[in-house]
């Protein structure tokens, strides 16, 4: 008797045990700031955060990673787009990081992305352009 309620108790230990080991091993990741590998993920990933600033950040390291280097993009890597997904993920980060810069009141960011998709984006085409100065 005595030696199965010490079996049950250092079962229970164990197991109470393993079960916090898992609760703070999912805590330390949903900490994580890493990307997701896909680029679609990634673009998603980066819009979807509540924190301005943060999502600011990760809008802006999308370009920097997606956008072809002879667009300014500083993956030397990049060259062109690689299909037409990638095109539109990269214009619907722009067009995210527009509205983010308008709500952290970075009117001349907003405005250089605005430049950027009416340069670039295939839907901005049928307005007037923007003189060149």
């Amino acid at each position: 008797m005595a030696y199965s309620f010490a079996m049950k108790n250092a079962m229970n230990i164990i197991a109470t045990f393993t079960c916090a080991l898992m609760a703070l091993l999912l805590c330390a990741n949903a900490g994580d700031e890493s990307p997701p590998p896909n680029m679609i993920e990634q673009a998603t990933w980066a819009g979807e955060t509540k924190d301005l600033a943060k999502r600011i950040e990760r809008l802006e390291a999308f370009m920097l990673e997606y956008l072809p280097s002879e667009e300014g993009g500083t993956n030397p890597d990049m060259r062109g787009y690689g299909d037409a997904s990638h095109g539109l993920a990269v214009a619907g980060c722009v067009w995210q990081l527009a509205r983010a810069y308008m709500e952290a009141g970075q009117k001349d960011k907003a405005l250089k992305m605005l430049d950027w998709l009416q340069e670039h984006d295939s839907k901005s085409m049928l307005y007037p352009r923007k003189p060149k100065s």
